[in-house]
């Protein structure tokens, strides 16, 4: 049996993952969606919003 909290690293990592072959350079993500089946949580579904940001910003005076 896989544990909440493993089933969420496993699908972080999987949307990390995605993002990342997006070419993104951050992701945000929202709360994990545990789901349920005969009692025990057998799905974790992660959705986030993947950003590639630049190394360095300018700075407007």
């Amino acid at each position: 049996m896989v544990s909440n909290e493993k089933l969420i690293e496993y699908a972080m990592n999987d949307l990390r993952n995605k993002a990342a072959k997006l070419g993104a350079t951050h992701v945000r993500h929202d709360e994990p969606q545990l789901g349920q089946g005969d009692g025990t949580t057998t799905t974790v579904t992660l959705t986030g919003t993947a950003y590639n940001c630049p190394d360095s910003v300018p700075r407007s005076n």
